[in-house]
């Protein structure tokens, strides 16, 4: 950094850790130009870059103007460099703290809505190689084991993500970003994916409130599809049944009350169709 740039990080950080106000504050040129420079850190150097962008994708004028590329901060757009760390995270010699904190920053990125709403539009483009939603998905996917450091809250952020997405795929959100009946059906599928490897997975994947995120990550997605086609289970993806199977395995797991009722229940609903 040089310049202005410690004064600019400086209140930065002010403004991101006074939580009470963030109703009433806003994030500047300035600041988004400062991160989108330090985003250019390499992988082994960027963990508190990314701790400070989680902060800004859960504050609501900072996770609106990182759905607009604010400051052209182009995090949204998967060929930008300051995006590069959403598919460097998902490498397995990446640091844990840097694919925890991908994991966390993807999870603010989906629950807010201007954000989420960027992101689903972006997806409707039809641009594969340019599509954060299926960026996020691969990250989740390739995480849902622990990472690095097989750590269980890499696994538990990953599953989380997974649930973020099973709800950027439901009618009513897919609907409102235009999504054409194939797009539900490719970006569920590679959902429900993430979500099988995820529950057959080794490592923390098999902590039950893992276990219990991608169940429900599951019911999420399958229900989804199950209103979208009718309830026709024939007219169902690959995807769609090695994700019922893997929630179906999950019955024979020991595993808390609320992980087994929701296994079951979602298993029950799809024998009843």
């Amino acid at each position: 950094m040089s310049g202005g740039d410690p004064v600019v990080l400086s209140n930065l950080c002010t403004t991101l850790s006074q939580t009470h106000r963030w109703h009433a504050s806003s994030l500047s040129y300035d600041e988004f130009r400062l991160l989108k420079r330090l985003l250019a850190w390499p992988t082994t150097s960027v963990f508190p870059v990314l701790d400070l962008l989680r902060l800004v994708a859960a504050h609501p004028d900072g996770a609106s103007k990182l759905g607009s590329s604010f400051a052209g901060l182009r995090v949204l757009d998967m060929t930008a460099p300051e995006a590069a760390f959403l598919t460097n995270a998902s490498d397995k010699g990446a640091p844990m703290p840097v694919q925890l904190m991908a994991l966390r920053f993807s999870c603010n990125l989906l629950a807010n809505r201007d954000s989420r709403t960027a992101v689903a539009t972006q997806a409707a483009a039809g641009d594969e190689a340019n599509n954060p939603l299926s960026t996020l998905t691969s990250l989740a996917a390739a995480l849902t084991e622990g990472g690095s450091k097989t750590n269980k809250n890499v696994s538990s952020a990953a599953a989380s993500l997974l649930v973020n997405i099973a709800i950027v795929c439901s009618p009513a959100e897919a609907t409102k970003a235009g999504w054409p009946p194939l797009r539900v059906a490719s970006q569920s599928d590679l959902a429900m994916n993430a979500v099988a490897v995820g529950l057959k997975g080794g490592g923390t994947a098999t902590d039950d409130e893992v276990t219990y995120r991608l169940v429900l990550a599951a019911d999420t997605l399958m229900r989804n599809m199950l209103a979208t086609k009718g309830g026709d289970v024939a007219a169902m993806s690959d995807a769609f049944r090695k994700c019922g199977a893997a929630v179906e395995s999950v019955l024979d797991r020991t595993t808390t009350q609320r992980t087994s009722e929701l296994a079951q229940k979602l298993t029950k609903a799809l024998a009843d169709c």
